[in-house]
C-alpha cells in the first residue's frame, strides 16, 4: 500500500532508470535491511536521508505546480492535500515504526547557539532579531574600489558616501570613500524569537552573498526582509555584507557591519495570478527608482524564499540552480515557506 501510494504522489521518477517500484523497494527496504543488519547504529543517518529526500520531493512539486500554465493549479493542489490529510503518510509510518520508542528529533553534530546572549552579536532595535558574523572575515583589507570591482558594483562608492554623510548627523567629517578599506564576510546568521511563543528561540539560518566566481557567475545571494524606520518592510537581496574600517569615521559607523543590498517592488495579487495567492515581486528599475541602497545588518529582519516566475526568465542567463536569483524578472514571494515565514509575512502580504 505505501508502494502504492508514493508512485501516485510521485509519479516515475526519470532519472533513474529502473520502475518506480523497484526503486521504492530499493530505497524503503533493499538498503535498509542492509544497513541495519550490518551495523545497528545507522538509523538515524537513514532516517535524516528519507527525511531530505521527501523534503526535496514536496519543494519540487510545490514548483512544478507554479509553473503549470493553469490558473487552477494551486486550487487543485489545496484540494488534492485536503484528501491525502485523511491518508497516513508512508514515509512518516516507515520512520515511526523503525527509529526507537520517544524519539521524535534527531541531533545534528552542530550545537543550538542562542546568538542573543553572545556579546559579539548585533541586535536589532526592537531587540527580537540577533545577527551574527565570524570573527575571521572572509576577505580582509579590501580597498571600496577594490571590493566594488570583486562584487561587480559599480555604484557603491556613491552608495557609501551618501550613507557615511547621512550617519554623521551633520558632523563635518574629513574622510574619501575611495581612500576607506574594509573588510567583507560570505554570509552571515539571522535568528530570531518564535512569533507563536516569544519566550522561545528560533534556530538560526544563514544569509550568504559571495561574490560572482567560476561556480557562481552572477554571484549567490539570497532574499531577505528588511524592517526599516518608521515600520516599513522591504523586500530585498543581499548583495555584500562588509564592514568600514576608518579612524575619522564616527564610532557608530564602523561598529555595525553594513549590506549592500537590491531592492525588489511588490506587485499587487492583480498583476499576477490572483489564484496562486502569492505576490509578485521585481527587481527595481533604476530610471524609476532608488535600485539599491546601504543598510546597517540590524535591519534585515526575515529570511525570505523566492520562487522563479518561470515564463520571466531572462534570454541571456542560462536558468540553473546557481542563477535561479538572478535569471528571472519576477518571482513569487513565498509566504508558505514554513509557519514562521507565513506568520510574519501574512499581515503585510
Amino acid at each position: 500500500m505505501s508502494f502504492a501510494q508514493q508512485t501516485k504522489a510521485n509519479g516515475p521518477l526519470i532519472q533513474y532508470t529502473a520502475y518506480v517500484l523497484e526503486r521504492l523497494l530499493i530505497t524503503h527496504c533493499k538498503t535498509m535491511f542492509q544497513h541495519t543488519s550490518r551495523n545497528t547504529r545507522t538509523y538515524v543517518d537513514q532516517v535524516v536521508e528519507i527525511l531530505n529526500r521527501e523534503e526535496t520531493i514536496r519543494l519540487f512539486n510545490l514548483y512544478a505546480v507554479l509553473r503549470q500554465a493553469e490558473s487552477s493549479a494551486l486550487e487543485n493542489l489545496v484540494n488534492a492535500e485536503h484528501d491525502e490529510v485523511m491518508v497516513i503518510d508512508p514515509t512518516l509510518q516507515f520512520i515511526q515504526h523503525i527509529v526507537p520508542k520517544k524519539e521524535t528529533t534527531f541531533r545534528g553534530p552542530r550545537p543550538f547557539r542562542n546568538h542573543f546572549n553572545n556579546p559579539k552579536s548585533f541586535i536589532s532595535t526592537l531587540g527580537d532579531v540577533a545577527l551574527h558574523v565570524t570573527v575571521q572575515p572572509d576577505h580582509k583589507a579590501l580597498s571600496v574600489a577594490a571590493m566594488q570591482a570583486l562584487y561587480h558594483l559599480p555604484d557603491l562608492s556613491t552608495l557609501i558616501s551618501c550613507y557615511v554623510g547621512d550617519a554623521s548627523r551633520g558632523n563635518s567629517i574629513r574622510w574619501d570613500a575611495q581612500g576607506l578599506s574594509a573588510v567583507a564576510w560570505n554570509k552571515f546568521r539571522i535568528q530570531t524569537h518564535s512569533s507563536f511563543h516569544s519566550c522561545f528561540v528560533n534556530k538560526s539560518q544563514v544569509v550568504q552573498a559571495h561574490p560572482p566566481s567560476d561556480e557562481y557567475p552572477l554571484g549567490y545571494c539570497d532574499a531577505v526582509l528588511l524592517h526599516q524606520p518608521g515600520d516599513v518592510y522591504v523586500v530585498a537581496q543581499v548583495r555584500a555584507i562588509f564592514k568600514l574600517k576608518a579612524m575619522s569615521l564616527l564610532e557608530d559607523i564602523i561598529a555595525t557591519p553594513l549590506c549592500y543590498v537590491r531592492l525588489f517592488h511588490i506587485l499587487p495579487l492583480s498583476a499576477g495570478r490572483p489564484s496562486v495567492e502569492l505576490h509578485q515581486v521585481e527587481r527595481v528599475d533604476p530610471s524609476t527608482g532608488i535600485a539599491t541602497d546601504i543598510i546597517p545588518l540590524t535591519d534585515v529582519f526575515h529570511v525570505l524564499d523566492l520562487v522563479p516566475v518561470f515564463h520571466t526568465a531572462f534570454p541571456n542567463v542560462e536558468p540553473n540552480s546557481k542563477t535561479c536569483l538572478e535569471g528571472y524578472a519576477h518571482y513569487y514571494l513565498n509566504t508558505f515557506a514554513d509557519k514562521e515565514t507565513f506568520h510574519v509575512l501574512q499581515p503585510q502580504y
